[in-house]
């Protein structure tokens, strides 16, 4: 089993509710004091020059509470995600415009902390030598099948709640966002979205459904979900080979090659909207990837 690719990683994640919430008010506070000082010293100014500066010191103010939030992980990052997907009917834009950088985030929890839930809800003998959580590749050792195992980072799925309280009191300590009945609403229809998000049995069963639906559609892979090494914190399906939307061999492919994957990525998206009343994934195009026809394991 490999380590994930990234740069940096963390040793643990805060997961008790005292210690995340105690991060964020501290966040809050400080940034809460920093606008506050701001406003005293801006009156003197002219409309247009306090407008500037407004705007200013709130890009200042989003960017310093991104790199909090993305310290803590879990729910956290996700929640702050969903914020710059669907709220900006409710967020100031430089506001949404630093919450976008937390689909960046890249730091990776550490080996250690992901292996203990392995141990505690499979029994490794199976697997041994092999943007929430994180993936792993690994091999089946008795008949070579490539799998990636989809980890739930410790306690995310308790931190939920508390976090997503705890996120909208800090925008509003730090004077971000002004509190109201529809932002309520939307807040609520975000813990909604949050606590389907950490629902791994919910996922692998959609995961599968959309496989048997898409299953004749010779232009679309769906991995399939092993159950037997799935459970409410890890999903365990087979690993599909292929390039980031972005990757420069897809941006090399030809103009008629990308308009056939432009239609088939939109054809999809409508059959889910309109023909199955269910969409399967966020809008981010990092959930897909393509294949190359010429390449290993790739027939279109």
């Amino acid at each position: 089993m490999s380590r994930p690719r990234k740069a940096k990683t963390v040793s643990r994640i805060r997961t008790g509710s005292f210690e995340r919430r105690l991060s964020m008010t501290r966040a809050g506070l400080y940034a809460g004091t920093r606008m506050a000082s701001h406003m005293a010293t801006s009156w003197l100014s002219s409309s247009e020059q306090r407008e500037q500066r407004r705007r200013d010191m709130l890009s200042k103010q989003a960017r310093f509470l991104v790199e909090e939030l993305g310290q803590l992980k879990g729910s956290v990052v996700k929640i702050g995600q969903m914020m710059a997907l669907y709220g900006e009917h409710f967020l100031p834009e430089e506001v949404t415009e630093a919450l976008h950088t937390l689909e960046d985030q890249t730091s990776a929890l550490e080996w250690k902390s992901v292996e203990k839930v392995l141990k505690d809800e499979l029994d490794p003998e199976p697997i041994g030598a092999a943007s929430l959580g994180q993936v792993h590749r690994a091999r089946r050792l008795s008949d070579g099948l490539e799998l990636v195992l989809k980890i739930q980072y410790p306690g995310v799925d308790r931190a939920v709640d508390s976090d997503l309280d705890a996120v909208a009191q800090l925008l509003k300590v730090a004077r971000l966002v002004s509190f109201g009945p529809e932002f309520r609403d939307w807040l609520e229809e975000v813990r909604d979205m949050m606590h389907r998000e950490v629902d791994y049995k919910l996922e692998a069963s959609t995961t599968e459904r959309f496989r048997e639906r898409l299953a004749d559609d010779p232009r679309l892979v769906v991995p399939r979900v092993l159950w037997e090494y799935s459970t409410a914190h890890i999903i365990a399906q087979t690993y599909e080979h292929g390039h980031s939307v972005s990757s420069e061999a897809v941006r090399a492919l030809p103009v008629e090659r990308r308009s056939e994957l432009g239609r088939a990525a939109l054809e999809l998206f409508f059959r889910e909207l309109f023909d199955w009343g269910e969409i399967q994934t966020d809008p981010n195009f990092g959930n897909y990837r393509i294949r190359i026809a010429g390449e290993a394991g790739s027939d279109t």
